[in-house]
């Protein structure tokens, strides 16, 4: 057994002991591991997927979701509508199993299909569903020019997506940001695959090869960071719409910036601790939903978030106080004077 592998099973088994909720998680994952069938885990259709995608969509997304009350809020009903503008084919699985029928509803319009199930390696394992899915009413990549990857994590757009896909041509693997914590890698917020003969061969083996992973730190290195390393490996092209070096720069020009020293001193999450620089200079058209949930780092800017984003985006920002509302955060920013 190679030592990575050998981690891999004590970090397990030390989970397996301390949190016996888990044990289930654990026994979904080996049954899949000996029969491959990830439809076993649904628990509600909400929409199943036609037979064949719409003759004109050219983009096919994979949308991970969970919520803590079962519902789709408006700020991602808000998201699938600006992904279904650009003519994407979404395939939407939630990882809050008993997802409630009239929040469900709103998003009817926007997905051709709607999955849910219990959750199980995060939004890997809701892609991963998302696949099998598809495979199973006879979807293909054939047909598709990419093949985008998204999640609930972030609010957003925050600007036209349009502008980050004009971005993505000449590369295989495309991601908003990318992260030099651990190694190298496109964060798995949005990542689009350019459809070829390469990419289209990697991802069917990737999903071939998937393993449902339970401990949260061994999924994020085989998968999250893995997906990166694999795809360089396999000599496929990856390209972040903001670089690291680009963000580097921005943050030596801002000698103001609180968090500088930090960011010039080691390899920091930028979407965590420079998130007004990638929106005010390189306009990312997303902030995650942990920012104003609880301003682990205390971003100065947080506390003016609702002036910040009616000033530098075109995103409104009563979708982030009315989520903060109903979820009970009323700490982490100033949020609550957003109007």
């Amino acid at each position: 057994m190679s030592q990575g592998r050998w981690q891999d099973l004590r970090a397990a088994l030390a989970l397996w002991i301390k949190e016996p909720g888990s044990r289930r998680q654990f026994a979904r994952a080996l049954r899949y591991h000996l029969d491959k069938n990830a439809s076993r885990f649904v628990v509600q259709v909400v929409k199943q997927l036609p037979s064949a995608p719409a003759p004109a969509a050219r983009k096919l997304v994979f949308f991970a979701h969970y919520d803590p009350q079962d519902e789709v809020d408006p700020y991602v009903v808000f998201y699938l509508r600006q992904l279904r503008n650009l003519g994407c084919e979404i395939i939407f699985v939630s990882g809050s199993p008993w997802l409630k029928p009239e929040s469900a509803a709103a998003i009817r319009n926007d997905c051709a299909g709607i999955y849910t199930q219990h959750t199980l390696s995060l939004d890997f394992g809701c892609w991963n569903l998302a696949w099998q899915q598809a495979r199973r009413r006879g979807w293909t990549l054939q047909g598709f020019d990419q093949l985008i990857l998204a999640n609930d994590s972030v609010y957003g757009p925050l600007f036209p997506l349009g502008e980050i896909f004009s971005h993505f041509n000449g590369a295989d693997l495309c991601g908003v940001t990318e992260s030099l914590e651990g190694k190298p890698h496109l964060q798995s917020y949005f990542l689009a695959f350019n459809l070829n003969d390469r990419t289209r061969k990697f991802v069917e083996v990737f999903w071939s090869k998937f393993r449902y992973v339970v401990p949260k730190l061994h999924l994020i290195q085989r998968y999250e960071i893995g997906l990166s390393q694999q795809a360089r490996t396999e000599g496929l092209e990856l390209k972040a719409y903001i670089s690291s070096q680009a963000t580097r720069q921005a943050v030596l020009d801002d000698e103001q910036h609180q968090h500088r020293a930090e960011a010039l001193e080691r390899d920091v999450n930028s979407m965590l601790y420079l998130w007004d620089i990638l929106i005010s200079r390189f306009r990312c058209p997303f902030l995650k939903t942990d920012l104003p949930k609880y301003n682990r780092y205390g971003s100065r800017t947080m506390e003016r978030l609702e002036e910040f984003l009616r000033h530098s985006t075109e995103y409104d920002p009563r979708l982030i106080e009315n989520h903060l509302r109903r979820l009970g955060f009323r700490r982490g920013s100033d949020t609550s004077s957003i109007k």
